[in-house]
């Protein structure tokens, strides 16, 4: 299945429950395979609507990197750090230290 073919699916089902982070996550991650660039509004829109939702942060770091937004994107994995603490997800803050250990590695590196 193609990229907008998911992409008009989630929005279908978003239509039906415009509340899930999971499916604007989905969406998210669908827009930025097309592009980081097309992805970037819709990461902007989630952190701002489900700061709760731990999974964004990677992903959404990772995008803005990708598009040379490499403070923003170190910005956002430091926010994902104090959530995953917040919700005593140890999976995701161990992910998410080592991102953003790894691009201030690099940072020093240039």
């Amino acid at each position: 299945m193609k990229s907008n073919d998911r992409i008009q699916q989630i929005e279908l089902m978003l239509e039906e429950d415009p509340k899930d982070p999971f499916l604007h996550y989905a969406r998210c991650l669908e827009y930025s395979r097309i592009s980081p660039s097309d992805g970037q509004p819709f990461w902007e829109n989630m952190l701002l609507e489900f700061p709760d939702y731990v999974p964004l942060y990677y992903q959404a770091g990772t995008c803005f990197a990708a598009i040379g937004l490499k403070e923003r994107a170190m910005d956002i994995w430091k926010k994902g750090i104090e959530q995953a603490a917040k919700h005593q997800d140890n999976h995701a803050l161990t992910e998410l230290k080592s991102i953003l250990q790894n691009a201030m590695i690099d940072d020093e590196d240039d």
